[in-house]
């Protein structure tokens, strides 16, 4: 299984991803910018719900054209 099959993340995973530290992804987490559950004592980040948020950000961040 790729890391695209995946039904959810690790904050670990997602920091790699994002290219962000760990506690950046708690932040989000805890901040509600970034939808997860809790199993166990884990936090996952459910894929789509880093879909989602990469979606929502996009646009945001994209630096204005240099024309």
């Amino acid at each position: 299984m790729s890391q695209l099959d995946q039904l959810a993340y690790t904050v670990r995973q997602v920091a790699h991803l994002l290219s962000v530290t760990p506690p950046t992804v708690y932040r989000m987490v805890r901040e509600g910018d970034l939808p997860s559950v809790r199993i166990g004592s884990s936090i996952r980040v459910p894929a789509d719900a880093l879909t989602e948020y990469l979606a929502r950000h996009a646009a945001h961040d994209v630096p204005p054209s240099a024309a």
